[in-house]
């Protein structure tokens, strides 16, 4: 999708750093949009998968830089034991909980196959010994481990974090994990905000599948958003503007159109970011968000994989078209009742066409019996 150069401009100068723990499988796809403008730093202890990770996302995208960091973020420094099992995306930090998922059909896939010792650092110090202090995003997908991670940096997620990605959990499926409340209870003491829930649910072990059974939820993932008015009451201008244009960088990124149309217009932010880009920006914000707007109405919503999204979509594009449809109503009536008006200037104009004739033929009439009185010829 065109960005605007003036948008474009501003993204560049932005200087985002993304952090991405547990980055097997390659980055987000919301991300994407950045990533001309981004160093993408990618979490990783296992070498092989480090290796084959670097080389996908050098292919994937085109990120202004890369990094991937050979080393497990955790709340201890040192050595720490990796559950590796059947699914290798189930290994975590945290020993498998078979009480648990033995009530779902997912038990397999979290059977420990091997145990192996890798390196483990804080979040605290990964951002100092990889010069991440100033990132601005934050993506944490640890299999239950995800708050001690946020722990060991509490500092730098609170001072400089805009927007988290989070893996949580509705059932201890390891032992000892935090779940999704202690987890959001967490962010929201760092003044962070819930903007989105992507629920995976399944039925249990014991369903008969001749028999309809609404799903549990058991995992999902969470996105957080600092809210514009808490980045925007510094004092610092020069700090304000750089998280705005994050902010903004982020918000366009995962389609939250609100935040951004609320940060090139509000009072503060629209002033610094005018002053710096010009007025152009939230022209370019504008037209942006109107070309997903237009991708959108296009779209055949029912092929979204996303429960989340697609309904999201589904409201919008209903209230949208909704929107459309009072619009040409509106027209229509405008036009209907022009219509009237012309109508009627027509009858006037056709009652006054008629008694001119009729005075036209008056004064032939008259001007034919002045001749006939003369003894000229008739008046044509």
């Amino acid at each position: 999708m065109a960005i605007g150069d003036s948008l474009s401009n501003l993204l560049g100068d932005a200087g985002f750093k993304l952090i991405d723990i547990g980055a097997r499988g390659g980055s987000m796809e919301e991300l994407v949009l950045l990533a001309p403008f981004s160093h993408y730093y990618a979490c990783e202890p296992d070498p092989e998968e480090a290796q084959k990770l670097s080389i996908k996302l050098k292919k994937e995208n085109s990120w202004q830089n890369l990094t991937v960091i050979p080393e497990a973020i955790s709340s201890s420094e040192g050595k720490s034991i990796l559950y590796v099992t059947k699914q290798p995306g189930n290994s975590s930090l945290l020993k498998p909980n078979h009480d648990v998922f033995n009530r779902y059909f997912i038990d397999p896939e979290f059977h420990v196959e091997s145990t192996v010792n890798i390196p483990t650092i804080s979040l605290n110090h990964a951002s100092e010994r990889y010069d991440f202090q100033d990132a601005c995003f934050l993506k944490i997908d640890t299999q239950g481990t995800e708050l001690d991670i946020l722990k060991s940096g509490r500092q730098f997620v609170k001072e400089n974090i805009l927007a988290v990605y989070v893996e949580v959990e509705f059932q201890p499926f390891y032992i000892e994990q935090p779940l999704f409340s202690d987890v959001d209870l967490y962010l929201k003491s760092l003044g962070f905000s819930l903007f989105d829930l992507n629920r995976v649910l399944m039925r249990r072990a014991s369903h008969q599948s001749n028999l309809y059974s609404r799903r549990q939820v058991l995992w999902g993932h969470a996105l957080y958003f600092k809210e514009p008015e808490s980045i925007l009451n510094g004092n610092d201008d020069n700090k304000t503007l750089l998280n705005a244009m994050r902010l903004l960088g982020l918000a366009l990124a995962f389609e939250y159109f609100d935040i951004a149309l609320e940060l090139v217009t509000s009072a503060r932010s629209s002033i610094l970011i005018s002053n710096a880009y010009g007025s152009q920006v939230e022209k370019d914000v504008e037209e942006f968000i109107q070309c997903r707007t237009d991708d959108l109405l296009d779209k055949d919503i029912f092929d979204e994989s996303t429960p989340n999204c697609t309904t999201s979509m589904y409201k919008d594009k209903k209230n949208i078209f909704r929107h459309q449809h009072y619009q040409t109503l509106r027209r229509y009536e405008q036009l209907s009742e022009k219509n009237k008006e012309l109508i009627m200037k027509h009858k006037e104009l056709k009652k006054a066409h008629k008694e001119l004739n009729k005075k036209h033929n008056e004064l032939k009439k008259s001007k034919s019996i002045i001749g006939n009185f003369l003894g000229r010829a008739p008046f044509k």
